[in-house]
């Protein structure tokens, strides 16, 4: 598993390179707390990216993974969402935003989840949503995408030729 996050770019060097590590170590946490079937702790290995990567090098990361993955609170188009369909790959994606209008189940598996209050930011008023996905839905969509690894390329080709029909490049 890669995860690939730019984090709070807004702060100092010194700022960034503590949240990096923070996040390091939540992520190490969490999956210590991750049993398998057989009773015994995840031996996942996970790989955080946590810097800003030039575009050839995520066109690449596209070119490497079986599926890209963004269980997002809201999306007006979805920009890498389209981009990971435009390289090929199907997505795991919130059944929510606007990149529904290219995305489908031939090509996608969908994350539900429901609209919540957004609070704690003065900028959201307490009458404003957003999805927040299931982390369930979340688990099933990934463990689904992991059971069908040979339906996967097809899977993405789908959603290439969905972009390529509705005039996306």
């Amino acid at each position: 598993l890669l995860i690939k996050t730019n984090g709070n770019m807004m702060g100092s060097a010194e700022q960034t390179k503590k949240e990096n590590q923070i996040l390091a170590q939540q992520i190490q946490q969490l999956r210590a707390t991750v049993y398998m079937d057989d009773g015994k702790p995840s031996t996942a290995q996970i790989l955080l990216v946590p810097d800003i990567i030039p575009y050839k090098n995520i066109l690449w990361l596209h070119d490497q993974a079986d599926v890209f993955a963004l269980p997002t609170r809201g999306e007006g188009f979805g920009l890498t969402i389209a981009e990971a369909c435009m390289r090929g790959k199907p997505v795991i994606v919130s059944d929510y935003g606007g990149h529904i209008d290219f995305v489908d189940h031939a090509s996608s598996f969908l994350i539900h989840g429901l609209l919540e209050p957004y609070t704690a930011k003065p900028e959201y008023t307490c009458n404003m949503n957003w999805f927040e996905p299931s982390l369930s839905s979340t688990r099933d969509c990934l463990a689904g995408a992991y059971k069908k690894r040979a339906a996967l390329p097809a899977m993405g080709a789908n959603a290439k030729k969905r972009m390529e029909k509705a005039g996306l490049d």
